[in-house]
């Protein structure tokens, strides 16, 4: 395989990665204000999409390895704070997949617990963000489409918890 091949391959990967993040990210929070099927479908699957993202980007880290181990022109450019910043991204991503997996089993997670995902999914979703809007100026890309999508079920996630906070609040005052 080429430098530019490899390079291909990983820009194929992180669209199908941001592709499936989205609807993981956003779909349960998008599910509390559409009644529609496929918007119910989606928030049903969510947890899936997140098991399928991490899947497709296990993919994007396997060809960095294999650049990284046998391409010196690419290992050049793993310099100290992208490997550190790709290895903290990656480990979130695979708690975000933790957390996906045990709710598909059935598992709620506990409330410090549910803060830990949350972290892993807004830092998953920052990195997405850094990659998909520094490369806007690039003409004829799909990076445009991904920082509408991101931006988007950045809002539909943080409309959907404002909503579950106001009925839990709604929830507590009626004991009164």
């Amino acid at each position: 395989m080429t430098l530019d091949q490899l390079h291909l391959l990983l820009r194929v990967t992180a669209r199908i990665s941001t592709a499936l993040f989205v609807p993981g990210f956003a779909g349960v929070a998008l599910g509390k204000f559409s009644p529609a099927p496929a918007v119910q479908w989606l928030a049903r699957n969510a947890q899936r999409f997140m098991l399928a993202f991490a899947a497709s980007h296990t993919v994007h880290l396997g060809l960095i390895i294999y650049g990284a181990a046998t391409m010196p022109e690419f290992r050049a450019k793993l310099i100290v704070p992208i490997i550190i910043g790709g290895s903290v991204g990656f480990a979130f991503v695979y708690i975000a997949a933790l957390f996906a997996l045990r709710r598909t089993l059935g598992h709620e997670p506990q409330r410090g617990a549910a803060r830990l995902e949350s972290v892993a999914l807004y830092w998953v979703w920052t990195i997405f963000a850094i990659a998909n809007f520094s490369r806007l100026a690039r003409p004829a890309t799909v990076y445009g489409v991904f920082a509408v999508l991101l931006v988007a079920a950045l809002g539909v996630r943080i409309a959907g918890n404002l909503r579950r906070e106001e009925a839990r609040v709604a929830i507590g005052s009626s004991g009164d």
